[in-house]
């Protein structure tokens, strides 16, 4: 998978969730709650090595994506 279709994986698990309300969550909210996700993930992989890791360009890139990612 590239890392462009893992950004449009993250943000549309965002953009299909099912609020119980009428108005689901906007495209670009999606989209920056997939840009906080990915951030996290970033976050926790340099945690796990006491901050002496630099997080995996994979993810690096993916984020990336998620910031140039047009609907």
């Amino acid at each position: 998978m590239s890392y462009k279709e893992k950004a449009k994986e993250f943000i549309y698990e965002f953009y299909n969730i099912e609020t119980g309300y009428e108005a689901a969550l906007t495209f670009e909210i999606a989209k920056k709650c997939a840009f906080i996700a990915v951030n996290y993930l970033i976050k926790d992989e340099e945690s796990y090595n006491n901050g002496s890791f630099y997080p995996s360009d994979s993810w690096q890139q993916i984020k990336k994506e998620i910031e140039n990612y047009e609907q």
